[in-house]
């Protein structure tokens, strides 16, 4: 993932005043916040240990890929499949949300798993 360089110095002033209070809270020298500036990917587990240190959400700091509208669109229609198979229909907001829960889910795993949402369905038909 790569930092969006604009909006995390935003944050960084905003909590810290100065990069290099941040930097001395954080425990990185500037030169490796440059290198994340200029393209170096930062692995998950750093991206999660920076949101929580500087309190802040994803989208606040990090570059967002484009939306992969062809996933989008075979992760909708296999939602729907389920959905007709099951007899089970969601509102618009529930299928958002897993659609978005999938979606991401594959981004990072390449993987996409439908099991926990059958399952869910399943749940929902039984009444649990």
């Amino acid at each position: 993932m790569k930092i969006h360089e604009t909006k995390f110095k935003a944050v960084v002033k905003e909590k810290y005043g100065s990069m290099v209070d941040f930097c001395q809270a954080f425990g990185v020298n500037r030169a490796n916040v440059y290198a994340w500036f200029n393209g170096r990917e930062l692995k998950r587990d750093m991206v999660a240990k920076l949101i929580a240190f500087l309190e802040c959400d994803e989208m606040d700091v990090m570059i967002t890929p484009p939306l992969n509208q062809g996933l989008l669109a075979m992760i909708s229609h296999k939602l729907d499949q389920i959905q007709q198979e099951t007899g089970e229909e969601l509102t618009a907001d529930q299928t958002t949300h897993w659609l978005a829960l999938i979606y991401n889910s594959y981004a990072e795993s390449g993987k996409m798993d439908l099991d926990q949402f059958k399952a869910a369905l399943s749940m929902r038909k039984r009444g649990e």
